[in-house]
């Protein structure tokens, strides 16, 4: 019997093949080929940059950078009153009288707002009324067109009863004349400053002015207010 050159197992005798692994019998033992390394993976590439940007052929080529990001600006105060940009040391009171000045001009744009409104709430249905009441009474449609025209009647004579939004100019004017004295008052408390004046008087002065001006507003309302109720009243 015979051995297999390739494994080693026995083969018979007359037997051309190992019966193990099927080598021919007397073929001579194949040393064993070592085993090859595995492939070496080439290391990864670093991450690149993105291409420059370049300007078109024929202008001078410059790579593009972008801008560095700038913060936004705070957002200005909606509201300004005047006295913040006056210049610095300016008596509290002097500041103080700015301040009711501007608050009290707040008051008067938004009294003239509402006048506004109270003006036109009635007038716009009773015109409304009006010109639809005339369209539906030409298209044959009687009792709509009395409906509206009732309507727009009630409106006028509620309106001319207890009219609304006759001190309307009256508001404006004042909220002009106070911003006005708000700005001159700041503007010669700053010269005055610059001449070299003394703080006390000039502020003083100032105050002074200031509350003749503001008397001459108020007296102006109060004309307004009382022509309004008298005009009423007559009716």
């Amino acid at each position: 019997m015979a051995t297999c050159p390739r494994c080693g197992a026995t083969i018979a005798s007359g037997a051309k093949f190992c019966p193990n692994c099927g080598a021919l019998a007397g073929e001579p033992e194949r040393p064993a080929s070592p085993s090859a390394p595995p492939p070496m993976r080439a290391p990864a590439p670093p991450p690149s940059a993105p291409p420059p940007s370049f300007t078109r052929p024929g202008s001078r080529a410059t790579r593009e950078t972008p801008p560095p990001m700038r913060e936004a600006p705070p957002a200005a105060s909606a509201a300004a009153r005047p006295e913040g940009s006056a210049s610095k040391g300016m008596p509290a009171e002097l500041s103080s009288f700015i301040s009711e000045l501007e608050d009290w001009a707040r008051l008067n744009q938004s009294d003239a707002r509402h006048d506004t409104i109270r003006f036109w709430v009635l007038k716009v249905p009773a015109i409304l009324s009006s010109a639809s009441a005339g369209i539906l009474a030409i298209n044959h449609l009687e009792t709509a067109a009395a409906i509206l025209a009732a309507i727009a009647t009630t409106c006028i004579l509620i309106d001319g009863v207890n009219p609304g939004g006759q001190l309307r100019n009256a508001h404006v004017r004042a909220v002009h004349d106070l911003r006005t004295l708000q700005h001159q008052l700041v503007n010669d408390w700053r010269v005055g400053s610059l001449r070299g004046n003394n703080t006390n008087s000039l502020a003083a002065e100032l105050l002074l002015k200031g509350e003749k001006v503001r008397e001459e507003v108020a007296s102006a309302l109060r004309s307004a207010e009382t022509t309004f109720a008298k005009s009423v009243e007559s009716k």
